[in-house]
């Protein structure tokens, strides 16, 4: 009798540990990201009390549309406009004319005169390949400053896209897709010490902070680490070199030279050579700033700040939601081109992308607040605040789904079949 009543009471303590357990699980900090599933591309701007409601759909069908006819099949992609506040002779606040990327050749062609879109492709550019759509190649240096570039970090890609049924087929839209040919250790450093290190009164601190943060300085120890590798190689190289001929020298030490490369990927951030970090790196060119700036307006008195409309084929992973979000505070690449002027995003997509298992969860993040209470509550316009001191809001993700007639709605059956699915 007592052995079955040692028993019982194992197990009442047993399934007590297990509520706790569970109630302690389900009740975890959850990670801030900086951004939510939403249901309109509206717009509320405000600025020093005055009030306008912008819609931007025009802008996000635009780019769907693009995505949908001309990235390759199976590729992720991803574009960017911009539309720049400002206010009018009458004082009221107004939408300037959206702005466009275009490639470095093309930056100084004036306005009047027609280019086509820059937009950015998943992956890493082989030139070597025999598929013709990455077999013809236009390289691009980085330029940083006027004293500092990064030799052919970037590939403007032939106007020709993969797809099933006719192999590859030319643009119908004038755009063109860049893709990084590297990445570029030196600069990956600098952006994930930006986004994921120096992070005081950034949106992402709220929360479960270290879910966000210790991936990404995993990554930045793996490129020290193979820095030093690379010194120490170069060292024993330069003392081989006074008794053997360099090229000797140099082809003994290739594979091991090529053994220190910085990591490109992490499979708990994604890589690193995705559509919207090409994207990003794309925008450090200070002749790409100083294009947008020229083109926005930002020296005018009358500019006020600047809503980024990104289109991407999914929604951004775990690197790119916090990368979008650390780039419009102040330093990031964007708050850089509006020259510390607010800057806002609006981001659509057309999937839903799906985090393998290494990767932050959704359901671990604030991601999906906005679908927890009724799908039809998504249609409140997106707040942004132009006044200096606003308190920052996560930017929304929408997802697109196409219709007939080339236009587009939300997806809002997916939208339900999500939250019944990741979040319970």
């Amino acid at each position: 009798m007592n052995l079955l009543f040692r028993h019982f009471v194992t197990l009442c303590c047993v399934s007590i540990l297990s509520v706790k357990l569970f109630a302690a699980s389900s009740g975890c900090v959850l990670s801030e990201e900086g951004s939510r599933y939403h249901g309109t591309l509206d717009a509320r701007v405000t600025f020093n009390g005055k009030v306008l409601d912008c819609n931007f759909w025009g802008e996000h069908a635009a780019m769907a549309s693009v995505v949908q006819s001309d990235a390759d099949e199976g590729q992720y992609s991803s574009l960017v406009r911009f539309s720049p506040i400002f206010i009018n002779p009458n004082d009221e606040l107004e939408v300037g004319p959206t702005v466009h990327i275009t490639s470095p050749d093309l930056l100084s062609v004036p306005e009047t005169q027609p280019s086509y879109e820059v937009g950015f492709a998943s992956g890493e550019y082989n030139a070597k390949s025999q598929d013709p759509s990455m077999k013809f190649n236009t390289v691009y240096d980085l330029s940083l400053s006027d004293t500092i570039s990064k030799r052919g970090l970037l590939t403007l890609r032939p106007a020709l896209h993969k797809t099933k049924k006719d192999g590859c087929v030319t643009n119908k839209f004038p755009v063109r897709f860049m893709m990084g040919n590297y990445v570029d250790p030196g600069l990956l450093k600098q952006q994930l010490q930006y986004r994921y290190v120096k992070t005081d009164g950034s949106l992402i601190t709220k929360g479960n902070i270290e879910a966000i943060l210790t991936p990404h300085q995993e990554t930045l120890r793996a490129i020290d680490e193979s820095r030093r590798s690379a010194r120490e190689n170069l060292l024993r190289m330069a003392e081989a070199v006074q008794e053997e001929a360099t090229n000797v020298v140099l082809e003994t030490h290739r594979l091991e030279l090529e053994a220190t490369n910085s990591p490109n990927s992490n499979p708990k951030t994604n890589s690193y050579n995705c559509a919207e970090q090409c994207k990003f790196t794309y925008l450090k060119d200070h002749r790409v700033m100083d294009y947008l700036r020229k083109r926005l307006g930002v020296e005018s008195q009358k500019f006020v700040g600047l809503i980024v409309n990104a289109h991407c084929s999914h929604t951004p992973c775990h690197s790119c939601m916090t990368s979008f979000t650390r780039e419009i505070e102040s330093g990031g690449v964007f708050n850089d081109i509006a020259k510390g002027k607010p800057v806002h995003v609006l981001c659509s997509c057309q999937w839903h992308y799906k985090r393998p298992k290494e990767m932050l969860p959704y359901d671990q993040t604030h991601f999906f607040d906005s679908l927890k209470e009724d799908v039809a509550s998504l249609s409140l316009p997106y707040p942004a605040f132009m006044d200096k001191g606003f308190e920052r809001t996560p930017y929304p993700v929408v997802l697109l789904e196409s219709i007939s007639g080339g236009a587009w709605r939300v997806a809002t059956e997916h939208y339900k079949q999500i939250w019944h699915r990741q979040v319970k």
